[in-house]
């Protein structure tokens, strides 16, 4: 998924990227905004309008800091499955 892509690439930028992006004029807090700006426009699409937005993939849990940075107002909810539930989904 995109969303994975793109926390990926920020979370991985190695110090040498940011200074060579910065020389070219282009900040480490612009792509923060434009990241922060695409998912929640992801989010916002994958739905009607409504009073809370949620997204559920698990796999963005692994980037939940930096989350919490794009989105200093954000809630954010692990929810644990019985594995047996877990199992049963995929089977079906």
């Amino acid at each position: 998924m995109v969303t994975l892509d793109l926390l990926g690439a920020r979370h991985g930028m190695k110090r040498a990227i940011i200074n060579r992006a910065i020389e070219a004029g282009i900040y480490p807090e612009a792509y923060d905004q434009a990241v922060a700006a695409f998912i929640l426009k992801v989010i916002e699409k994958m739905g009607p309008p409504a009073p809370y937005l949620c997204h559920k993939q698990p796999t963005t849990f692994l980037y939940a800091k930096y989350l919490g940075f794009l989105f200093p107002k954000a809630k954010f909810v692990h929810i644990l499955r019985d594995g047996r539930a877990v199992v049963s989904s995929l089977i079906e």
